[in-house]
């Protein structure tokens, strides 16, 4: 989100608008970012949205005081957080997470204080399916709250980017793996205490006449699960003290929409959605990006991983209005088709890469020329994504756009 034009088509026409708009300078450091720009990419001027106007005066007269202003070096906000005491960040953390193309997560986080800003991490969970993903390393902490973590799960190497509340009660952000970022799971982790405490409901859906297994999951979980009016607890299938696992029928006439849930003395607003039928699926991310790699480069695949999202219309029956509810992740078949005519005679489907058909992770073909194609070109790719879902005989579909490109580089953590 750019709050002018201006600065989409100076700033943010190369790369992300959050690359500017996460630094703090003073406004002769600003000035030096744009020298620099110029020096090192002197092609900035006569790139399109460049060439058309007088860029560096345009940078130094008017973006530079305005970033300034907007983003200087030195704020009282800052002041504050730095005279304010910092909490250690040692301790138990229930984890609650979601990792695009395989759905919801919970587990359990120890950390243990090192010297100076720096822990231990072990860490271990599950998904909805069961898998594990357990491992373990360390972490430091910038500035008192960003959270900076390495792990070894499995084979593979994780990141962590957290940030901590000013309480030090939660961590937020994203664990994802190392060589292939586009696996990561959105994480939350709570401090475990002494107090009860419901934090989520997996899945968060049920439908109306239906039966589903719902995970509760929180800290030092006490007393009986209370779903409310027509949703019975057919059987309460395992307990512990961080979690319930229960079988769980909805009336055929439960209200719709979103509730609360309470566990003893514990309630978490809008922690399930009862819904009558899926009128819709939404693909997530509508527009997604994967990259042609591998076959002896230095660069591997990227691929482009796909949810899709069911949704109710609503008692108005309408798409689009304020009564719509969200369902969530369902299973779905997925395949992909030419974006446009272009595509078509391309044959971007044949050439750019494979959609697994039951869990929407596309795998971009391999790089470099392709004699098969066309001027022996890339396997570059322009695609429509399609989910669809059969219910009582209808099928129900949402699509998306990806487009399957060419290596990347230079690959920032910001880009």
């Amino acid at each position: 989100e750019h709050d002018s034009e201006q600065f989409r088509s100076m700033c943010a026409r190369c790369h992300t608008g959050a690359r500017v708009l996460l630094q703090r300078r003073t406004e002769d450091e600003w000035r030096n970012l744009v020298h620099f720009h110029l020096g090192q990419f002197p092609t900035a001027e006569y790139q399109m949205m460049g060439r058309d106007r007088d860029w560096l005066g345009e940078a130094l007269r008017d973006v530079v005081p305005d970033l300034a202003k907007k983003y200087p070096l030195q704020t009282d906000a800052w002041t504050q957080w730095q005279a304010a005491p910092k909490p250690a960040l040692a301790g138990r953390w229930r984890v609650l997470g979601y990792m695009p193309g395989r759905g919801d997560f919970s587990g359990v986080m120890v950390t243990g204080a090192q010297d100076g800003d720096r822990y231990t991490v072990v860490f271990n969970g599950q998904f909805a399916d069961g898998e594990a993903l357990s491992g373990s390393g360390s972490a430091i902490v910038y500035t008192g709250y960003e959270w900076r973590g390495t792990l070894k799960i499995g084979d593979e190497s994780y990141r962590q980017v957290m940030a901590a509340s000013a309480d030090g009660a939660e961590l937020t952000g994203r664990m994802f793996q190392r060589d292939h970022d586009e696996w990561g799971l959105r994480m939350r982790a709570v401090r475990e205490t002494p107090r009860s405490e419901l934090l989520a409901v997996q899945p968060g859906f049920i439908a109306a006449g239906g039966e589903s297994l719902l995970t509760l999951v929180g800290i030092n979980l006490d007393g009986a699960a209370d779903l409310g009016p027509g949703l019975k607890v057919l059987e309460e299938v395992s307990r512990s003290a961080g979690q319930i696992l229960l079988r769980v029928a909805a009336d055929d006439t439960a209200a719709v929409g979103v509730r609360a849930i309470r566990v003893g003395k514990s309630d978490l607003p809008d922690a399930i959605t009862v819904y009558k039928g899926m009128d819709r699926l939404q693909v997530e991310p509508a527009f997604a990006v994967g990259r042609v790699g591998g076959d002896g480069g230095s660069q591997p695949v990227v691929q482009a991983i796909f949810d899709a999202i069911a949704w109710s219309n609503g008692a108005d029956g309408e798409a689009g209005t304020q009564d719509d509810l969200r369902i969530g992740r369902v299973a779905a078949n997925w395949s992909v088709a030419p974006w446009n005519e272009q595509a078509t005679a391309d044959q971007d489907v044949r050439f750019a890469g494979q959609m697994d058909k039951d869990d929407g992770v596309f795998t971009p073909a391999g790089a470099g020329p392709n004699p098969e194609r066309k001027y022996q070109t890339n396997n570059a790719g322009n695609l429509k994504v399609i989910a669809s879902v059969d219910r009582d005989g209808q099928t129900i579909q949402g699509d998306g756009h990806l487009i399957v490109t060419v290596q990347r580089w230079n690959n920032p953590p910001i880009r």
